[in-house]
């Protein structure tokens, strides 16, 4: 929940899909925050490290807890209609570098950590591309590759504009993806 609602990026918060407010009171959203998971994975890096466990094991951990973190993430944001907009489309690529950021700075960069995390990178790049033309319908196609049709069209589905100045995904479009 963090790595989807955790408002790094000043300027964004406050910009929820047309209909929704924040649904979090102030304890949730202390205990779901993307220095808490940060927080978390040093205290995990930290134990692993102080009892001496083998560098390639430590690799392994964390490649399988980034999987988690994918999994939960991408789950959620296929089941909630409030975080299928462009604005956490953006939040959470940037949120994705975060955690991308904290694998270099621990030398976990090849453990493939990184790489599980891409079909939640490609949602957020889907939330964030033009969903119109017949062109842009490729181009999501090709980017995706990460995820099935049917969660492209699932995302696409639940897509809630933000504002005045973006649209619903057409059916039309949709059908065009499948």
């Amino acid at each position: 929940t963090a790595v989807l609602e955790s408002e790094s990026i000043q300027g964004l918060s406050g910009v929820k899909p047309m209909g929704y407010r924040k649904r979090s009171s102030s304890t949730e959203e202390n205990t779901y925050s993307l220095e808490a998971i940060v927080r978390q994975l040093n205290a995990f890096h930290g134990v692993m490290c102080d009892q001496g466990l083998d560098p390639e094991i430590i690799q392994q951990v964390f490649k399988q807890l980034f999987y988690m973190i994918n999994a939960v993430a991408l789950n959620n944001l296929l089941l909630r209609r409030d975080v299928c907009s462009w604005s956490t489309g953006m939040q959470l690529r940037f949120n994705i570098s975060q955690l991308e950021e904290w694998l270099r700075g621990k030398n976990l960069h090849q453990s493939g950590a990184a790489e599980t995390m891409e079909p939640l990178i490609q949602a957020a790049q889907l939330l964030q591309l033009k969903k119109k033309t017949s062109e842009d319908a490729e181009a999501i196609c090709s980017l995706c590759t990460s995820l099935t049709t049917q969660q492209i069209v699932k995302i696409l589905n639940l897509y809630t504009p933000v504002n005045e100045f973006e649209e619903r995904v057409t059916v039309s479009f949709i059908r065009n993806i499948q």
